[in-house]
């Protein structure tokens, strides 16, 4: 391993000197869990007494709690509604000390969010027994789009590094709009702070990043978004081509292409790829959630100054640890960060 336990000590002891901007599409995720206890007489459906009932922030959300959770000061930069989810997710962030003045809030719009329920019968293992979503369709608002810009600037001259967080699935409807994406890629050209990129649609969008971190698919997408699906981006060697020419197309420093029980491979300006393994997780996991994590953990480890492979084995720990977090999106403790460490160096 890259990652000495000095250096993971400095990294989870330094994390409160961090600061990092993340900006994208923030979203409100409920948490409902319950147990069945019978068929309702009004419809051929389960009734569900409810037991828990949490709101977390989802999407660049839930980067911004993993990135507080590791203990750094993080500042989220998103366009949410005027509306009842807005005002929870404030609660939220505000109730972990996360200052919340870069946030928009756009009359007329509404938060994305997203209900989950599980359920039990009978106290049976918990199953994912409905879903409620709730999204925007259309553009944010011209002066949105303005103050975005406006406040990420602001922002830059507070910040170590920036994070982008593009998951908005729905083509323009999102925070990260055209122009915000032009003023982004100005500043991941600049250098002047290390930008970290994540995007389902868009990661060929990301050019000049310091690194990108899509999974196999993404990368394929980005590539040969005629036919992705019959390339063969799974397999080893292709995978270390791909990831390659994807960091050729976009300009970044580092392609660090995600590949689950793999761990991730870093394709790196100048050298030659490498693969990072990671834990096998046994058991059942939830991968809600975890490239969250390990974006937020690996801008925190660059800004301290780990080299690439030691933040991204950083990385791959605190990802782990979150898929272990069933039914919720979770968060990686420097505490649980260092159990776990122990357990991936005697392995490595």
């Amino acid at each position: 391993m890259k990652l000495d336990r000095t250096a993971l000590e400095n990294a989870l002891k330094g994390a409160a000197n961090v600061k990092i901007a993340v900006i994208g599409d923030m979203c409100l995720d409920r948490y409902i869990t319950g147990n069945m206890t019978g068929i309702s007489r009004e419809a051929p459906i389960p009734i569900i007494q409810i037991e828990t009932d949490v709101y977390l922030p989802g999407g660049a959300g839930n980067t911004t709690l993993n990135a507080r959770g590791l203990g750094t000061t993080v500042y989220p930069l998103g366009v949410i509604g005027d509306d009842l989810s807005g005002e929870i997710m404030f609660k939220e962030f505000h109730a972990r000390g996360i200052n919340t003045d870069y946030m928009i809030r756009e009359k007329g719009r509404f938060t994305h969010a997203y209900t989950k329920v599980y359920a039990s019968a009978f106290r049976s293992k918990l199953q994912q027994s409905a879903r409620f979503d709730r999204a925007n369709f259309n553009t944010i608002a011209k002066d949105s789009e303005e103050k975005v810009i406006e406040n990420l600037h602001r922002l830059l001259n507070i910040v170590d590094a920036l994070i982008v967080a593009d998951y908005s699935e729905i083509l323009g409807a999102g925070t990260i709009s055209d122009r915000v994406f032009e003023e982004v890629r100005s500043i991941a050209k600049s250098g002047k702070v290390i930008t970290i990129g994540d995007s389902r649609e868009r990661v060929h969008h990301m050019q000049y990043f310091t690194a990108v971190k899509p999974n196999e698919s993404e990368v394929a997408m980005a590539l040969y978004p005629d036919d992705f699906q019959r390339r063969p981006y799974q397999q080893e060697e292709t995978a270390k081509e791909f990831a390659t020419l994807l960091r050729q197309k976009i300009h970044c420093k580092h392609v660090i292409m995600t590949r689950g029980e793999k761990g991730a491979l870093i394709a790196s300006e100048g050298c030659e790829p490498v693969n990072v393994p990671t834990l096998p997780a046994e058991g059942e996991i939830d991968v809600t959630g975890a490239g969250d994590c390990f974006a937020a953990t690996l801008a925190t480890g660059l800004v301290l100054g780990l080299d690439i492979v030691a933040a991204v084995e950083l990385a791959n720990i605190a990802a782990g640890i979150t898929v272990k977090k069933l039914n919720t999106t979770g968060i990686a403790t420097p505490q649980e960060i260092r159990s776990t460490y122990e357990v991936f160096a005697r392995k490595n």
